[in-house]
């Protein structure tokens, strides 16, 4: 399996960034052409293990909210129905205080227009 780590083809070489100076220091980059160029093997591999790590413990608590096969029939279509159904659920959950406030809002408006008149 093949794993993009890092989306970025170069980290600019900027001296006045702390962690690009601390690791200066302690020898794990150099400037190579004013980029960031890990200049230790061991450091390489150990920071992208690490790295790897990380992107796959992010990818798997992603994965508890995938619901792509609950909304797929049996013949591999989508299931439109469910879908909107689910869409519906989730803009209730989401705004239905929301709605509740601009109603009351929109009522109190109009109980002083009629008031006024």
């Amino acid at each position: 399996m093949r794993l993009s780590v890092v989306n970025i083809e170069y980290i600019p070489f900027v001296i006045s960034d702390t962690i690009i100076s601390q690791c200066l220091m302690y020898g794990i980059i150099r400037d190579s052409d004013g980029r960031c160029k890990i200049d230790n093997k061991i450091f390489e591999l150990y920071i992208y293990n690490h790295m790897t790590s990380k992107v796959l413990r992010e990818n798997k608590s992603i994965n508890k909210y995938n619901f792509r096969e609950k909304f797929i029939t049996p013949d591999n279509n989508l299931d439109f129905e469910k879908v909107l159904l689910r869409f519906q659920q989730f803009m209730k959950e989401q705004y239905s205080s929301l709605d509740i406030e601009f109603i009351d809002v929109k009522v109190e408006e109009y109980k002083k227009e009629i008031i006024s008149d």
